[in-house]
Order: structure tokens, then sequence, then C-alpha cells
């Protein structure tokens, strides 16, 4: 019953209050100029927070709400929608002529067959579709051919205006070919890649790959647009040093493209992303900051894509040496974070934070009570974390247990070999504390070889695991004092 009497859950007050404060200025000043009471009244109040179907009534038609009535506020609700849509319309419209003059060059055109301005369009069309084709932008360039065409047949039949129209018409298949090869490419490689990402497994052995007969013919196509994702797709086959290069190489293409057609701006932003995680992953922490940097500045929507960079972004801090930027930028996002199907993540890198700062007491607070349902590679941490906490709390007993039971579970498991390694290694390292000084020293000096030893030979990703970053850390410092 009361969610009767309220319109907190319609349509249009969820619009209204996912507007910026920008627009809603504007759809204030819009509203004012109408001069129609009644909405400026619904819309003060929206402002207020008010949702109250017997309030808003009375407010705005001065009368005790009725049921019968009920359509009254509905009409002024729909009409407050078809305002607020129709700017928001208007709003991208301006938004999308400003990026593309093609856009405007096209629009411009519609306005001049309107008023049947023939001998104009004449002139300007064969320059507009110049500028089309300059910039690679074959649906528009299709379009205006199309209206030069139709502009030819309204004049008088002469030769000349039939062999021009047949020229365009060669012209016209040219640019429907090349548009339809964007589309067919763009639809298919976004195709492959939300089909790689459905499905589960590490992500160069389960990406599918697109078929080679595509990017045959992207090969032997010098289209701009054809040419990034001919190398987008060949990144899948890539890694390291070859791989970033040629993002690179993909990046130049696409960040001019972008400025000429705005709707490509989603693919720049993507191929910064790409070529940040790739300098990442390749151990080249500091320039991979340089183009996350770049990516949160065109990125403006805080969605899941947004937050897989962002976690990303927050690992090169960490391996960049930068650890105090990270807590406050997983605190600036929690309630998006929280949300997510990566919350864990952050909660284990808020964790290895804590712990290379040696900031237990922090740690203590957010440290999972339960941690055993979670997937395996959060438990094979988590339980090298509770034993390093075990152990920093004097509780040698404890801490070498958690191990020992660790290794008895996993020991069996093949991916599980070098996680075992690794708690070996803390062992080690835990039966140093009752030790003599002098054996102390001497064990302390091999551990640290067979730490380094194990870091060198193992893979990228083992190399920079959190757990050795602490050990190395310990050991540095045990060695010097």
């Amino acid at each position: 019953m009361e969610k009767e009497k309220t319109v907190k859950d319609s349509f249009v007050y969820q619009l209204f209050t996912a507007l910026k404060g920008n627009q809603k200025s504007a759809i204030q000043k819009i509203l004012a100029t109408k001069n129609r009471k009644e909405q400026i009244v619904l819309w003060k109040a929206f402002v207020e927070g008010i949702t109250d179907k017997e309030y808003l009534f009375l407010k705005i038609f001065k009368q005790k709400y009725q049921l019968n009535k009920d359509f009254l506020l509905r009409n002024e609700l729909r009409i407050l929608k078809t305002q607020i849509d129709k700017y928001l319309i208007e709003e991208q419209q301006e938004l999308n002529n400003s990026y593309n003059q093609n856009e405007q060059n096209y629009l411009y055109v519609l306005s001049l067959l309107k008023i049947g301005e023939l001998n104009l369009l004449r002139k300007v069309l064969p320059q507009f579709i110049e500028l089309c084709v300059d910039s690679n932008d074959y649906h528009y360039a299709q379009l205006m051919t199309l209206h030069h065409i139709q502009v030819l047949e309204l004049m008088p039949p002469k030769q000349t205006n039939l062999l021009e129209i047949h020229r365009l018409l060669e012209n016209r298949q040219s640019y429907l070919n090349n548009a339809f090869l964007e589309n067919t490419v763009l639809n298919k490689y976004i195709f492959e890649y939300t089909k790689h990402k459905s499905q589960e497994g590490d992500y160069p052995e389960k990406i599918a790959m697109i078929p080679d007969s595509i990017f045959e013919i992207l090969s032997t196509n010098e289209t701009p647009i054809l040419k990034f994702f001919n190398l987008m797709g060949q990144i899948k086959k890539l890694n390291g040093t070859e791989k970033i290069a040629v993002l690179k190489e993909a990046l130049s293409i696409i960040e001019s493209q972008s400025t000429i057609n705005n709707s490509l701006q989603f693919e720049y932003i993507k191929c910064i992303s790409a070529l940040a995680r790739e300098l990442y992953i390749s151990s080249f922490f500091e320039e991979s900051l340089i183009y996350f940097l770049q990516y949160f500045e065109l990125k403006k929507e805080k969605d899941y894509q947004f937050l897989g960079t962002l976690y990303n972004y927050c690992n090169a801090l960490l391996k960049a040496n930068q650890l105090e930027k990270i807590i406050p930028l997983i605190k600036e996002n929690e309630s998006l974070i929280e949300q997510s199907s990566i919350a864990i993540y952050f909660k284990a890198l808020r964790i290895n934070i804590h712990l290379l700062k040696n900031e237990f007491k922090e740690l203590s607070k957010i440290f999972p009570k339960d941690f055993n349902d979670l997937p395996i590679i959060f438990v094979i941490h988590f339980k090298i974390v509770q034993a390093w906490l075990f152990y920093k709390e004097g509780e040698l007993e404890l801490a070498l247990n958690e191990l020992n039971n660790f290794n008895r579970a996993y020991k069996k498991m093949p991916d599980c070999k070098d996680y075992i390694y690794i708690t070996n290694l803390f062992s080690k390292y835990f039966k140093l504390s009752v030790e003599t000084k002098l054996i102390r020293d001497q064990k302390i000096q091999l551990l640290e070889k067979e730490v380094a030893n194990f870091s060198a030979n193992t893979n990228e990703a083992l190399n920079h695991y959190s757990p050795l970053l602490w050990l190395q850390k310990e050991l540095q410092i045990r060695s010097v004092s």
C-alpha cells in the first residue's frame, strides 16, 4: 500500500535522480520558459526529494488526493518525462554534431533539400563527399552520394548529368562495401570479445579467435579503421614487447580516427586500457601508469569495465611502490566495488597493502573470517596471510600449523605446486626465530638466495606475488640488522 502512494519507483523520478547537476539546471530553465505552473511545482518537489503522491497532489492541484483523480498526477509525470527525454536527445545530438563534421554537413544537406535549393546542393555535395572519404567515414560518404544522385535526377536529363550519376553510383557501391566491411568486422570483433569473456579459464587459452578469413580481407585494406581492427586481432596471438608494439600502433590509428568520428571513442578508450594492462603485465610499471591515467581522464562512466582497469591500475601502483595512492582509490569507489563480482580482488589487494606497510590493526578489520568457500586462488592467498599474521603475533606454532595444514590439503593439486613451494619458504623463515643469531644470519643469506632464485625462474605473475614481496622485504631487513 505504501508503494502505491509514492512515485519514488516511477520511471520519471528515477530518470530525474540520474540527471547530473548541469542537466537539471538546464531543464529547470526550460520549464520556467514554458510557464506551466504544475510542472514547475512538480520539479521543485522532486528537487526537494518529495515523492509522496498525496503531498504532490496537494501542492500541484491545491486539493486532496483521490484515487479516481490519480490520472491528473500521472499526466503531469508523463509531461515531465517527455520534457526530460527531449532535452537528453537534443543534448546528445548537439554533442554528436560538435564532434563529427560529417554529421553537421549531412544535417545541412537535409535542410537544403527541404527548402529545395538544388543548385546550392550541387555545389556543396562534392566537397562534403570528399571530406567523408578523406576521413574514411564511408557511412556518411554513401549518404551524401545518394543525395547527390537525387539532386542530379531532379535536374534536366542531360548526358553530363547521367554520366555523373553513373560515376556516383560506382563510388557509392564502393562506399557501401567499405561501410559494410567495417560494420561486419566491428560486429565480429565485439562478438568474439564478449564470447571469450563469457568463458571460464585463462585469458590467453580460452579467448576465441576471429577467423583468419576476416584478417585476410583486412590485411589487404589500408582503411585506418580496418587496419586498427586487424592489429587488434593480431594481439590475441602476441605477448610482451611484440604485443605492446602492435597495441601502440593500433592506438595511434584509433586516436586520430576518434577525433573524426566520436562513435569510435569507445574503441580508443578500450585500446588505451589494453596497452596499460599489457605494460603492467610485462613489468613496465612506470610506463603503464601513464596510460592508466590517460584512460581515467577519458573514461567518465564508473561501470564494471572501469573497475577492472582500476584494479589493474592499483596493482601497477603497488609494483611501482606507490602504495599511498591505492587505499584512497579503493575507498573512493567502495560502493561500486561492493556491488561487483570482483569485490574480493580488491579486498585481497587492500590486505596486501596493509601487510606491506605493516599495518596489522587495519588488516585485521577487513580480513575475512571465513574464506574456505572462495575460489581456490583466494583460499591459498588468505591461508598464507593467516599464517603470516600468526607469526607477527608471536604464535609460531599456529603459523607453522596453518602452513602444514595447507600443504597437506593441496599437495596433490598440480596447480598448487608453486604455492606449496612458497609456503615452505615461509616455514623456513618462521623457524629462524628460534635459531641462535649466528645460525640465523647464515640461514637468512641462504634463504635470500633461494627466494631470489625462485623469483627469477618462476612465471611473471608469481614473480610479483605479494607474499613473496613481503618475504623479500623481511629478509632484507633482517640481513641488514
